[in-house]
């Protein structure tokens, strides 16, 4: 698609911070916004304070005195090209909005239809008011994409929605397997100034990035404990997010003194300050994970991992790493089991095998050239294929092309 003579406006409308750092699916769409303003688009946002954890709201620091007394209702800022107008929210966390936010949220959302005009709306999630929100820009003529960045919607029969987006073409493949649901991949969108390493390098750690049950932080406490008599050399890490460290210890009614061989990081607006200490990532998780943008922005800095067999981590991986099936126990529903060495027998041999000098300096290599799949602007240019056909009407592009 070539880049529009008279630009064509998009519109995000939805209580979801698209500026929320603890959100792979927001910072998806964020990017995916700023290289479409890039190619000649109109973006606009319409969004509230709300974050999957308290954490991800760290890049409103600067405006935190501004906002904290709640007497600034809506509030505006300018970012990369784009204009984004925040509702200020009592609580900051997802699925706390009152009714009367819900409300308040919906009436300027109609005046953002009335002062924008948008030609197409770019939404996620399945709410109430959310669903509001697709029926009127369907009401109106307007086209409707939604993204599916997660396994949640497998019976969910998408009214109102012209087309569906995901970020990996495994995660499209097993929702077309499942349910016959037509989906379309875009490949991850990941800024390499970013994430990617510059400074000083000093791969020492075994990381994982948000300690919560169903990322897996139970696999890499077996992980860790296995290590101890045989490595005490090695070193693990944890990067707080949604998780915390103190609460999976909790969870998994665990002794911190056991723990010696594992450091714990806090959540950081800066990605590369943990990159340029880590030698092997981990992605363990447990529940559905469509993409896996942390595994892409590891093999972008040359970093192998091992992961789960999760969603769409497989195909996010690809050469550049080790995918496995988590221990059957694990991924029951509340995953509070907690594995065996038996278990993690597999696991721990792929480590090791990584670990290995000899062998660890041709698995930077391969992570280097998987990370090859995840170019940003070779995505933006499938994107820019899938909105020509969806502004041309295409039939095979629709949610239900496939339904019997």
């Amino acid at each position: 698609m070539s880049t529009p003579s008279t630009p064509l406006r998009i519109l995000w409308a939805a209580p979801i911070c698209l500026h929320d750092s603890s959100s792979g699916a927001a910072i998806q769409v964020k990017l995916m916004f700023e290289k479409l303003v890039q190619r000649g688009f109109s973006c606009h946002v319409l969004s509230a304070l709300t974050f999957d954890s308290p954490n991800g709201a760290q890049v409103f620091s600067h405006v935190a005195e501004r906002l904290k007394d709640k007497t600034e209702e809506w509030f505006s800022i300018q970012d990369n090209g784009i204009s984004y107008r925040y509702f200020n929210t009592k609580s900051y966390t997802i699925g706390e909005m009152t009714r009367i936010e819900e409300s308040t949220f919906y009436r300027g959302f109609l005046e953002a239809l009335h002062d924008y005009q948008p030609d197409m709306l770019f939404i996620y999630g399945g709410s109430p008011l959310e669903m509001a929100i697709v029926a009127e820009c369907k009401r109106r003529g307007i086209m409707v994409v939604l993204g599916v960045y997660n396994g949640y919607y497998a019976k969910y029969n998408f009214p109102g929605v012209d087309m569906l987006f995901t970020d990996s073409a495994l995660s499209a493949r097993n929702y077309y397997n499942d349910s016959r649901i037509n989906i379309m991949p875009t490949g991850v969108f990941i800024d390499p100034d970013k994430v990617a390493v510059r400074g000083k390098i000093e791969p020492k750690y075994i990381t994982l990035i948000n300690p919560s049950s169903a990322k897996g932080v139970s696999l890499m406490m077996r992980l860790a404990l296995m290590a101890r008599e045989k490595y005490p050399e090695v070193r693990f890490l944890v990067v707080e997010s949604r998780g915390t460290w103190a609460s999976a210890l909790a969870f998994y009614r665990q002794n911190p003194a056991d723990f010696w061989n594992v450091d714990v990081a806090t959540h950081t607006q800066d990605i590369t300050l943990v990159f340029a200490k880590t030698k092997i990532l981990l992605a363990p998780s447990l529940w559905y994970e469509g993409f896996g943008r942390v595994t892409a922005e590891a093999l972008l800095n040359g970093i192998p991992v091992i992961a789960s067999k999760s969603g769409g981590l497989a195909g996010t991986v690809g050469t550049g790493g080790v995918c496995l099936d988590a221990p059957a126990e694990c991924t029951k529903a509340g995953y509070e089991y907690f594995p065996s060495e038996e278990e993690m027998g597999q696991w721990f041999e792929a480590l090791e095998e990584m670990m290995d000098k000899e062998n660890y300096l041709e698995w930077q290599e391969k992570a280097k050239e998987a990370s090859k799949e995840h170019y940003i602007e070779k995505n933006t240019d499938i994107v820019l294929g899938y909105i020509d056909g969806l502004f041309k009407r295409l039939a095979r592009y629709s949610p239900h092309y496939f339904i019997k």
